[in-house]
């Protein structure tokens, strides 16, 4: 997982992210941003860089091997975004904390108004708990934006759905209704408050597929979790976990 992404691909993966942000603090004068899943961090110090002291950038990462602060301020200084006296005068330097998504955000409810995520969520055993998490502590008018995951280049939506459709290789997401498995893009788009949306990678080659999110009072996708395969020990292409869910909320889970 690549893990040094910065402002460019937050743009081009997730649709012009920043002229919404620009958008927010010329009416509020201020705004706060959750990075979720971090990685070292360039997006966050970048996005201090271009709006200064009117946003407060917060970013979390499972364990201190995916980055740190330390690690953050050194690339930073580094790559030339800030100089090492310009950093150590920064009074809203972007923090980093620590958390098991899979069991919660540890934030209260409306108290970001932005949400992102790049390259995370198919790690995530519970993806759907996350996202409707997201939808929690968004404020008023506050927008998540999450990428699902990427696939080659087609010209059009369309495509893109039958592509999945007839494709054996699943990206981490298992839906069933009835016994029989659904397309779990085309139930999401059913969703009241959420849209699949497309960015595109750096080389043109590979759409990015995310999720938006814009707050509601109670987001709910109608779906129960039912168990987890984590992809990583038994699948050299598929670096991640697949989380299954099914429409029939009121069967009981009996495994234990």
């Amino acid at each position: 997982m690549k893990r040094d992404r910065g402002i460019t691909e937050l743009d081009s993966y997730l649709g012009n992210f920043t002229k919404e942000i620009q958008r927010r603090i010329s009416q509020k004068g201020k705004v706060k941003i959750l990075d979720a899943g971090c990685g070292y961090g360039i997006v966050m110090i970048e996005l201090v860089k271009k709006f200064g002291d009117k946003v407060e950038v917060i970013g979390y990462n499972q364990n201190k091997s995916h980055g740190t602060v330390k690690e953050l301020k050194e690339r930073a200084v580094r790559t030339g975004i800030f100089t090492k006296e310009e950093i150590n005068k920064l009074k809203n330097f972007p923090k980093i904390i620590y958390l098991d998504a899979d069991k919660g955000l540890p934030f209260k409810n409306n108290s970001f108004d932005f949400v992102f995520s790049l390259a995370s969520i198919y790690l995530y055993k519970d993806k759907i708990k996350f996202l409707e998490e997201c939808n929690r502590i968004l404020k008023k008018d506050g927008i998540a934006r999450i990428q699902l995951f990427e696939t080659e280049f087609v010209e059009n939506k369309e495509d893109i759905f039958m592509k999945l459709k007839n494709s054996n290789n699943k990206p981490f997401w298992e839906l069933w209704d009835k016994r029989k498995r659904i397309d779990f893009i085309s139930y999401f788009e059913k969703i009241k408050g959420v849209k699949v949306k497309f960015g595109k990678r750096e080389d043109n080659k590979h759409i990015i597929v995310y999720l938006e999110i814009k707050k509601i009072p109670n987001l709910d996708f109608k779906l129960r979790f039912v168990d987890y395969i984590d992809m990583r020990p038994i699948a050299k292409d598929r670096f991640g976990i697949g989380s299954i869910y099914t429409t029939e909320l009121n069967i009981q889970n009996k495994k234990k």
